[in-house]
Order: structure tokens, then C-alpha cells, then sequence
């Protein structure tokens, strides 16, 4: 199940990303969902909106990209993992195998998501792309 981010409006939840209204808009009329809530505001949800816009602008630039990851999800664990955010698995041969860990909310301080945006800037500056320009057209 993912972790979705809604907004509270006039008694309800609103979906306040489009995951979460697309999460929304897959479920049939009345079907009862589980809902743990927990409050954002440890961490910067419009930052959080601005680093998702990031990755879209990249990802929906470059067809090359797109080949390589082959999906979205990919692609976003890829770029997760290139910015430090991963855990690394050993393996007895010496293998390294880097897993993307979760920048959700709850899971990261907003000192360690600030420095995955601008790892991120940098990681696609060296891609290619212009940092100001991306900057300029997520915010």
C-alpha cells in the first residue's frame, strides 16, 4: 500500500497529490479503505510535491531514461539510490547491492530530504540537464 498525502477539507480528506487522487480514483464508489494518519509537518509537503516535479520533469524529457528504467518507480529508486539514500547489501562474493530506502515522511528528517533535492539537482546536472531551468519550471 502506498503512502499517499491528503489534505484535510471541510470534514474529509481530499487527495493532495496526483498519486494519491490517482490511488483515489481507482477504488469503486463506497469501498472502505484503511487509513493510518500521521502529520507531515515535520517535513515540507510542498517540498516534498517540488522534488516529485523534479523527477517528472527529467523522467518525461528523456526517452533515454525512460529506456533504461523502464518505469517511473525505477527511475525514482535509481535516482534515490545515486543520492545516498540506500542501504547496501554485501554479499559473500563481495556483491554490493544498493536498496532505495523510503524518503515517506515518516522514514526521513527534513535536514536529510533537503539534501536529496540538491543531490538530485546535481545528479542531474551531470545528466545533462540545466539545474536552474529545472528549478525554475518544478517551482
Amino acid at each position: 500500500m502506498p503512502e499517499l498525502l491528503f489534505r484535510k477539507y471541510m470534514g474529509g480528506l481530499r487527495p493532495d497529490t496526483d498519486a494519491a487522487q490517482a490511488y483515489m480514483n481507482d477504488l469503486a464508489g463506497g469501498q472502505e479503505v484503511l487509513v493510518t494518519i500521521k502529520d507531515p509537518r515535520s517535513r515540507s509537503s510542498q517540498q516534498n510535491r517540488y522534488w516529485h516535479k523534479l523527477l517528472h520533469l527529467v523522467w518525461d524529457n528523456s526517452e533515454r531514461i525512460q529506456d533504461a528504467c523502464g518505469d517511473f518507480d525505477t527511475f525514482k529508486d535509481f535516482v534515490k539510490i545515486e543520492c545516498g539514500a540506500a542501504t547496501v547489501i554485501k554479499k559473500k562474493d563481495g556483491t554490493v547491492i544498493p536498496i532505495a530506502k523510503s524518503v515517506a515522511f515518516d522514514k526521513m528528517e527534513q535536514a536529510d530530504f533537503n539534501a536529496i533535492v540538491e543531490k538530485t539537482l546535481d545528479l542531474f546536472a551531470t545528466w545533462g540537464f540545466d539545474p536552474e531551468a529545472l528549478r525554475e519550471e518544478a517551482a
